[in-house]
């Protein structure tokens, strides 16, 4: 895996490598408020950074300096494959990963179905904190990651499983957000799906605790909105408590796929304003606005 900085104005400033013998792949990235970076991923290396390997695929965590130095590496898995795809980083310097595992004796954690969600925290230092893990009979995948201010843990994705902390499934794979407090217990999990495939990928959670999620859908009544193509993309809003506020979907007649959302949020007399863009896997950008709690599609 690499990391490279640039500057403001796209001067290159410093590339790291880092590996073991076999494959690394990284898929979260954060910076903290002092510059340093911190990447996770998974590896199927027995030997990286001197690590010992628990399975197929580890999922790893690394901080560099602001200046690209290694500060240190961790390694954490079972007896199978474990895979993190989200990484967030809040102000005191606490490390939280999101993924899927396939373990059945991860940290010492019951596996409902073949891959649960897992959930780990580390402190600045890069020592365990806590590992959860939530799933059903069926199949359940997390990709996005955020924390806010109090430290409450939100994490997104989707589930094949039936009866995922006793919420009912439309389709065969459903949306699915849960929270967690600062300490890993478990606060709500919604379920939002229709009769077809919806896949999450992207998750953020604005000042106000309001939580929003995009993705993709294949169902053309999903929270009774019309589906253009075989797949469009879908944005929804959820409060603090996980009530569902609005749903929309975008597409035309051939598939749209949303696997990033970024909002910005700016508090005027009368609203509140959200920058959403979308990046699809042909890397086309669709950019929405949101005022008072719904959405104009500007382009």
């Amino acid at each position: 895996m690499f990391v490279m900085k640039l500057d403001s104005l796209g001067a290159h400033q410093w590339t790291i490598l880092r590996g073991g013998s076999s494959v690394e792949e990284a898929r979260g990235l954060q910076v903290d408020a002092s510059g340093n970076v911190f990447v996770a991923g998974y590896t199927a290396s027995t030997d990286l950074d001197s690590q010992s390997n628990a399975g197929d695929f580890d999922v790893f965590v690394m901080k560099f300096d602001s200046d690209g130095a290694h500060q240190w590496t961790i390694l954490r898995g079972g007896s199978g494959d474990d895979f993190a795809y989200g990484l967030q980083v809040d102000a005191s310097g606490n490390v939280f990963v999101a993924g899927y595992t396939a373990s059945t004796d991860l940290d010492n954690q019951s596996n409902a179905g073949d891959f649960d969600v897992f959930v780990m925290k580390f402190d600045s230092d890069g020592a365990h904190q806590w590992t959860i893990l939530r799933g059903g009979p069926g199949d359940e995948f997390a990709y996005g990651l955020q924390v806010d201010a109090s430290g409450n843990v939100f994490v997104a994705g989707f589930t094949a499983s039936t009866d995922l902390d006793s919420q009912s499934n439309a389709g065969n794979t459903d949306v699915f957000v849960m929270k967690f407090d600062s300490d890993g217990a478990h606060q709500w999990t919604i379920l939002r799906g229709g009769p077809g495939d919806e896949f999450a990928y992207g998750l953020q959670v604005d000042a106000s605790g309001n939580v929003f999620v995009a993705g993709y859908t294949a169902s053309t009544d999903l929270d009774n909105q019309s589906n253009a193509g075989d797949f469009d993309v879908f944005v929804m809003k959820f409060d603090s408590d996980g009530a569902h506020q609005w749903t929309i979907l975008r597409g035309d007649s051939g598939d749209d796929f949303a696997n990033g959302l970024q909002a910005r949020c700016a508090t005027t007399p009368s609203d509140v304003v959200l920058d959403v863009k979308f990046f699809d896997r042909v890397d086309e950008e669709a950019a929405l606005s949101f005022t008072i709690g719904r959405p104009l599609i500007l382009w």
